[in-house]
């Protein structure tokens, strides 16, 4: 026969109920962003940038992981694990051609020395800032210029 004391069952259950709580406060509980697939254009003093890549930086305020895509012939999509997620992100941009002048079509799978095309304000210095909303796709483009 099972004896259960009513004290030994009420700390047990409180015990229960605070690991429950504690799961829910610590975020575990839903740790996926929400996301969406962003698409767009990149275009250089009115040219298509032929190949390059595009980052989403989260800032403060928005939860998350970086996000980043391919630019091919001035487009990108971003669909992986769900798209970029929603809030305020850095825009990193970068277009790259070997020394030697060719551009290739990936140019992170290279260990060819990289020139980058794009002065840095696009890049290694950029502040653009741009809000992701809450929505299931959203299209966002840039006509960068000198």
């Amino acid at each position: 026969m099972l004896v259960v004391s009513v004290r030994g069952f009420c700390r047990w259950l409180v015990s229960i109920l605070a690991v429950f709580v504690l799961v829910l406060s610590s975020g575990c509980w839903n740790s996926n962003p929400d996301r969406v697939v962003v698409t767009g254009s990149v275009t250089y003093n009115a040219e298509p940038i032929p190949v390059g890549l595009i980052r989403f930086a989260p800032q403060p305020g928005t939860e998350g992981p970086v996000s980043a895509g391919q630019i091919k012939k001035g487009k990108y999509r971003i669909d992986m694990r769900g798209g970029v997620p929603v809030g305020r992100h850095l825009v990193e941009i970068t277009s790259y051609r070997s020394a030697d002048g060719k551009v290739y079509e990936n140019p992170l799978a290279t260990t060819v020395q990289q020139i980058q095309l794009l002065p840095e304000k696009f890049n290694s210095k950029s502040d653009m800032i741009r809000e992701i909303p809450a929505q299931n796709s959203f299209t966002l483009d840039f006509d960068l210029t000198d």
